[in-house]
């Protein structure tokens, strides 16, 4: 939630530190939500599936790389970073989402 939070609020930012203290507070919470979600991840499934479970969870990682790396090529020139960065805050809308169904 504070990650969303506070990405959907840099993208309102009116001013350039109030942006700079929003995205570190994303940047905090970013780090935080990998370690957490890789642990969570591992308490719940067989040992026998630890391995692929960790590849699946660290690949979603590289494929949300991908997808920033995508929308600064494609929509940056044309709608500007404030959409960019709301853009990068809809894989999170939706992962909290689908963990709370």
């Amino acid at each position: 939630p504070l990650l969303v939070l506070f990405s959907i609020l840099s993208a309102f930012a009116p001013e350039f530190w109030s942006f700079i203290v929003f995205r570190s507070i994303v940047g905090f919470t970013i780090g935080s939500n990998t370690a957490a979600v890789t642990t969570f991840a591992m308490e719940i499934v067989p040992i026998k599936d630890c391995a692929f479970v960790m590849f699946i969870t660290t690949a979603w990682y590289v494929l949300g790389g991908c997808y920033v790396y995508m929308m600064g090529l494609f929509v940056m020139n044309r709608f500007g970073w404030r959409i960019i960065v709301l853009l990068t805050a809809v894989p999170t809308v939706i992962s909290c989402f689908s963990t709370c169904f």
